[in-house]
């Protein structure tokens, strides 16, 4: 599958995602190999002024990072 053919069926995906969820928005980055290789943001970063997130938005995630942290050592 092309490059091309996954970041579309990803653009339906989170966009279905967003609306599902009620999400204002979010961004994804896809990584291969240790690298980058794509970054996008969805809806908005702020919603009431519509300006549109991008993969630079900065989103806080609150205490999200405790589970994380928790998985690192699990996966320990």
């Amino acid at each position: 599958m092309s490059i091309e053919r996954v970041l579309r069926k990803l653009d339906e995906t989170a966009e279905a995602s967003r609306a599902a969820w009620n999400a204002v928005g979010f961004s994804v980055a896809i990584v291969k190999d240790g690298k980058v290789v794509a970054t996008k943001g969805y809806g908005f970063r702020d919603e009431q002024n519509k300006i549109p997130s991008d993969e630079k938005t900065v989103f806080a995630i609150g205490s999200d990072t405790k589970s994380f942290t928790a998985l690192i050592i699990a996966q320990l």
